[in-house]
């Protein structure tokens, strides 16, 4: 979703007095904002769905842009306009009430889209909104590997009524399960890697015929960037799952990878699965086996389960990025071979954010994510695959990923 400028009536105020030699309602506005944790939120519209949110920062600078999700890839769009005469920036937004999203400042950054390339550069000078105590950190794990390059601060928002899922937030007194750190050898697998695998073993006695989830891009689910190994602890000790197993498997080279990489999908069903089963007491009942990811990875675990039912029988998907160009190995994509594809019938939870609208420009890409996701449904019901499906406020962004899991794995493992 492009960003759509807003209007506060408090803001344009503050900026003619300003304009007039008088900085006092710039200072009020900050000081407002100061008091109330975060960015101004305005009243809602007529029809109480859209909100005025004011975004500020403080700094003598000659460019200040505000950094959202992936979708806010144009900075021109998200530029903050400074009060005159003060050292005070303001941007506003018109965003959805129940809208979610991390957000970070960056200063005199002078480059107008932000690519992956640019993006290395830029966010060294990224900082999260110091009016903000909600604080969310953008990085994968790095136990066993170089940090993450695209680690950094930001911010979370959560509008009205929107607020963070209880489940990703550690509590005192919740047991918590084992987290240990493995490596899937490039020698038994046949992949040009070393990948690091993470195991989640639940708190107390692990019985027999666990259920499991297997989820990839894991060196993110295990990271508080989505807090996988504290959700499991809190839905287990609420009694919403079963005891559950999480197998989460890092990537290493993401695009060569995940995109429907046959030699991947054979190390995760002929080796990861096998190794696994003979440590820890995992189902081999499909049926309670869940593959998973968000955007590529959420490919990835379509193709695991299209290629490998008996294996996988449930796919959790988060944004997943079903308009990217295809592989040749698979023509279409997700959406083209689960068209015409005759094996069992899957379970499915499938979310997107509504934000996720703009077009992927690249050769051989289909459309919007959002759309894809759409066409992807569709697909999935027509089939008569088991599916939940939903669309979230919010873009491609991990703080949307991380609050949208809890209810995922409770849809996909059921009550005890």
């Amino acid at each position: 979703m492009r960003p759509i400028p807003g209007h506060d009536p408090s803001v344009a105020a503050a900026e003619r007095r300003a304009a007039s030699g008088d900085p006092a309602g710039a200072v009020a506005l900050w000081q407002a904002a100061a008091e109330a944790g975060g960015p101004l939120i305005g009243a809602p519209d007529a029809t109480g769905t859209r909100l005025p949110v004011t975004f500020l920062w403080r700094g003598r600078a000659d460019r200040v842009v505000l950094i959202g999700p992936h979708d806010y890839g144009d900075l021109r769009r998200t530029e903050l306009t400074r009060f005159p005469g003060t050292d005070v920036w303001h941007l506003t937004l018109d965003l959805p009430a129940g809208g979610v999203l991390s957000y970070a400042f960056s200063e005199n950054d002078h480059g107008d889209v932000l690519d992956p390339a640019a993006e290395l550069v830029s966010l060294r000078g990224w900082r999260p909104d110091p009016l903000n105590p909600r604080r969310f950190r953008w990085a994968a794990n790095a136990d066993g590997a170089e940090p993450d390059p695209l680690g950094h601060a930001r911010s979370a928002l959560y509008l009205p009524p929107a607020r963070p899922h209880p489940a990703t937030i550690a509590r005192p007194g919740v047991a918590r399960g084992q987290l240990t750190m493995h490596r899937m050898r490039r020698r038994s697998t046949g992949l040009a890697h070393d990948h690091r695998v993470w195991v989640y073993r639940p708190a107390g006695d692990p019985g027999t015929d666990r259920h499991v989830a297997v989820l990839l891009d894991g060196d993110c689910y295990v990271a508080p960037m989505l807090s996988t190994p504290t959700i499991l602890d809190n839905l287990i000790a609420d009694g919403s799952i079963p005891p559950t197993y999480a197998i989460m498997v890092a990537s290493v080279d993401r695009l060569a990878e995940l995109n429907g990489n046959r030699t991947f999908l054979r190390a995760l069903t002929d080796h990861l699965m096998p190794w696994a089963a003979g440590r820890w007491p995992i189902s081999a009942d499909p049926a309670r086996t869940i593959v998973g990811g968000s955007s590529l990875g959420a490919n990835c675990a379509a193709y695991a389960a299209l290629g490998a039912p008996h294996r996988f029988g449930a796919v959790l998907s988060q944004s997943g990025a079903y308009q990217a160009p295809a592989p040749a190995r698979f023509p279409g994509g997700p959406i083209r071979q689960y068209a015409g594809a005759d094996g069992p019938r899957l379970r499915w939870h499938l979310t997107v954010g509504s934000w996720e609208t703009d077009p992927d420009t690249r050769a051989g890409a289909d459309g919007s994510l959002l759309d894809a996701n759409r066409r992807l449904r569709d697909v999935l019901v027509a089939g008569d695959h088991q599916l939940r499906y939903s669309e979230f406020a919010g873009g491609h962004d991990y703080l949307c990923w991380r609050d949208a899991l809890p209810d995922a794995l409770t849809a996909l493992i059921g009550a005890p």
